[in-house]
């Protein structure tokens, strides 16, 4: 596929810059809601905070780690150099399968495997 288009380039910097700033409202975002709405609410609240965290790593990873696909932005196309983040391929995967498709390798979930790591996803776009 050919580089970007330079209107391309300057319209996914919005889209990036949006990536970066969800991830970090993602980060404050628990103890916000938690002091605004009483706690019956709030416990309905845990996985639509955990899906949006989780949907923006999963896109910052992405274009970080630059796994092509189609028309997918990648930090090099910026002029970023390529450097692999540390993050596990089964996290990566797990993303896939369990925020994005509704996947037979789901499975069952024990509450050990259920938790996300949120550090070892995040950490390493933070200190990007």
């Amino acid at each position: 596929m050919p580089p970007p288009a330079e209107h391309e380039l300057t319209q996914g910097t919005d889209h990036v810059y949006h990536e970066i700033r969800s991830l970090l409202a993602g980060l404050e975002l628990p103890g916000i809601i938690k002091n605004l709405v009483p706690n019956d609410v709030y416990e309905g609240t845990e996985s639509l905070v955990l899906e949006a965290r989780l949907l923006h790593a999963r896109n910052l990873i992405a274009f970080f780690a630059e796994h092509h696909h189609k028309d997918n932005l990648i930090a090099r196309d910026y002029g970023l150099p390529y450097q692999p983040l540390p993050i596990k391929k089964d996290e990566v995967d797990r993303l896939h399968k369990e925020l994005a498709h509704l996947s037979r390798k789901r499975g069952p979930r024990t509450e050990e495997t259920k938790e996300w790591h949120y550090d070892d996803l995040e950490g390493p776009l933070l200190t990007r």
